[in-house]
């Protein structure tokens, strides 16, 4: 240390020894307040480095989604945000049986799929899955949207992080697994009949064709069928009528028809077996010499309850306060 501050201050040194005694205190303080070359060493080893620093950013993967009930399609926004390793090959829970008609807008990914992947570090995952990975610290925004009224949900993201043996997860909104939720599809096929009927004369035919498909129980009845009345208030009477009901193959009017009365208390049951159950309406009209020419109409309803064990609760439009 006296060298160094000889040739710090050489004038004082050589001309004052007061000086000089000052000077090597301040050396002695100097050399209490610096450490040397090794300690700095030692110091600086003990704190992170850049990388590993680096390696404590999180990835993120935030979103929303929103169902349209007049045009029938949920849209999907995500925003993600790739930390340190990058994200890599992400998947998202859209399951195929769960959704249709997928699209994606997406500046970054193009996206394939739906279907199963198998990742060595994230495993058997399904949905769909871009085809490029992400730079650290990169963000990206994206829109999916795909048609029908599908159960929205938490699922998981899955992802590969780049340069590890890690599978990064992350919960997003968006649609997930919905095999086991209630679904019943259903179809009437039906026609408008114009008859011109001779009396007395009996006139059978199909009124309509019914589909009904679903994973979950479901039950059919009928009201209001009836005779045909008069539509003009002639005073007319009724022409009789009855009803049956065939599976839907059946070409030619089956042999036994049943009264009003008796059609409404009858009800179909249709298990949830998700196979199509089709069957088909027929009716029979027998107009005798009492009837007048004129229209002869009649409404009726069939109602299709599906059996759901849940309670489920739509609060859509239920303001706050309100019932």
């Amino acid at each position: 240390m006296s060298r160094l501050t000889c040739r710090a201050f050489p004038y004082c040194l050589c001309r004052n020894h007061w000086a000089r005694g000052i000077l090597l205190i301040l050396g002695a303080i100097a050399s209490l307040s610096l450490p040397s070359i090794a300690g700095a060493q030692a110091t600086s080893s003990a704190e992170p480095d850049s990388r590993e620093l680096a390696a404590r950013i999180p990835s993120r993967i935030v979103g929303v989604c929103d169902f349209d009930s007049v045009t029938q399609q949920t849209t999907c926004k995500y925003t993600v945000y790739s930390g340190c390793p990058a994200l890599s090959n992400l998947t998202f829970p859209i399951p195929a049986r769960c959704a249709s008609l997928i699209t994606v807008s997406s500046p970054l990914f193009s996206f394939t799929g739906p279907q199963t992947y198998n990742s060595k570090w994230c495993g058997s995952i399904y949905g769909l899955k871009t085809d490029q990975g992400m730079k650290e610290r990169q963000v990206t925004t994206f829109t999916i949207v795909y048609d029908g009224i599908n159960p929205l949900g938490i699922g998981i993201v899955s992802a590969n992080l780049k340069g590890g043996t890690e599978c990064e997860k992350f919960p997003v909104q968006g649609v997930v697994d919905c095999q086991e939720l209630p679904c019943v599809q259903w179809s009437l096929d039906a026609s408008e009949f114009d008859f011109r009927i001779r009396k007395p004369e009996v006139l059978a035919g199909r009124l309509a064709t019914m589909k009904v498909q679903g994973n979950t129980s479901s039950t059919i009845t009928f009201s209001l069928f009836d005779d045909l009345a008069p539509l003009d208030g002639s005073g007319s009477p009724a022409i009789p009528a009855s009803y049956a009901i065939t599976p839907s193959d059946q070409s030619v009017p089956p042999v036994q028809f049943l009264i009003p009365a008796l059609f409404n208390q009858q009800f179909l049951s249709i298990p949830g077996d998700e196979t199509p159950h089709l069957f088909s309406i027929w009716s029979r009209l027998a107009p005798d010499r009492t009837i007048k020419a004129c229209d002869y109409v009649n409404s009726a309803i069939i109602t299709l309850t599906i059996e759901n064990l849940n309670v489920m609760l739509d609060t859509t439009g239920i303001s706050a306060g309100g019932p």
